[in-house]
C-alpha cells in the first residue's frame, strides 16, 4: 500500500469501540484541496488521543486503503501535531562583518532558549545562509522573537 503524509485540520471525529472494548476513531482531515477519511486503530488511538480533537492541526502519516466503488481512506500510522514540527528562526545581517561583530551577543541571546527549532543566519551582501549547529537550537517562541527584534529590528528576524 502507498504511504503518504497529509496535513490539515481535524474536521470531525467519530469514536467507535472494537469487540474487545478498545477505542478507535474515524476522522475527517481537511486540507486546502479537500477532505480525507482517516481510520485510527486502537493502538494508534491510545498513543495519540491528545491530538485527536476537532480543530486540531496535525500531520498524519499512513497507508492508503483503496476499495472499488469507495473513496480512498487513510489508515493512520503516526500523528504529529503542527506544534511539534520544528520551525526555523532566520536572522538577517547586511554583511559578514556585521554578523561577526554581533556573533557573541547573538549566541548569548540564543543560549537561554532551548528547543528543537533551528537557527539560520542570512548574510544579505553575499546571499549566504549559515545554519547554526543543533547545539544552538532554540524554542522559537514570542519571547525570543521579541528579544531578537529588539536587538536587530523586525525586518531582520523571521520564524518560518
Amino acid at each position: 500500500a502507498q504511504k503518504v503524509t497529509v496535513g490539515g485540520m481535524i474536521e470531525s471525529k467519530t469514536v467507535k469501540y472494537t469487540k474487545t472494548g478498545k477505542t478507535m476513531a474515524f476522522i475527517s482531515l481537511e486540507d486546502l484541496v479537500g477532505t480525507v477519511e482517516v481510520i485510527i486503530w486502537p493502538g494508534d488511538y491510545e498513543k495519540n488521543v491528545q491530538w485527536i480533537e476537532e480543530d486540531s492541526k496535525v500531520f498524519i502519516q499512513g497507508r492508503v486503503s483503496v476499495e472499488e466503488e469507495k473513496d480512498a481512506k487513510l489508515i493512520c500510522e503516526k500523528i504529529i501535531p503542527f506544534s511539534q514540527i520544528p520551525k526555523k528562526l532566520w536572522i538577517k545581517f547586511t554583511s559578514k562583518e556585521e554578523y561577526a561583530s554581533h556573533e557573541q551577543e547573538l549566541l548569548g541571546a540564543l543560549h537561554d532558549s532551548d528547543g528543537a527549532d533551528r537557527v539560520a543566519i542570512y548574510v544579505a551582501s553575499t546571499k549566504e545562509v549559515k545554519t547554526l549547529a543543533p547545539s544552538y537550537n532554540v524554542h522559537a517562541d514570542r519571547e525570543l522573537y521579541d528579544r531578537l527584534v529588539g536587538m536587530y529590528g523586525e525586518e531582520n528576524v523571521k520564524i518560518i
